[in-house]
């Protein structure tokens, strides 16, 4: 992997994808780095991050979803992040 074009180093796309997946699921929490690497043209870094969301509850019903009787799954989106300039590019969904 070579970082010659990247301005934008992997701590920074880390904090950056970060910020984005909180900006578009606002209640994301116990977020984690799941995975970072670089595209292969090394114009953006691809940040893997997982997380717990009270709206992302799937196949509860109402009764459970209020007595939590089922646990909350982690979700996992990669997120894409400009190399040189560290803007937002995109988001897709990872099956976990």
């Amino acid at each position: 992997m070579s970082l010659s074009g990247a301005i934008v180093n992997p701590k920074q796309a880390i904090q950056q994808a970060q910020s984005a997946l909180r900006e578009m699921v606002t209640d994301a929490k116990s977020i984690r780095l799941e995975e970072i690497t670089m595209s292969d043209d090394d114009r953006r870094w691809r940040v893997t991050l997982s997380f717990l969301a009270d709206s992302i509850k799937d196949d509860l019903n109402a009764l459970e979803q209020l007595l939590e009787l089922k646990p909350t799954k982690r979700r996992a989106r990669v997120i894409e992040i400009d190399a040189s300039t560290g803007r937002f590019k995109g988001m897709k969904l990872v099956h976990v």
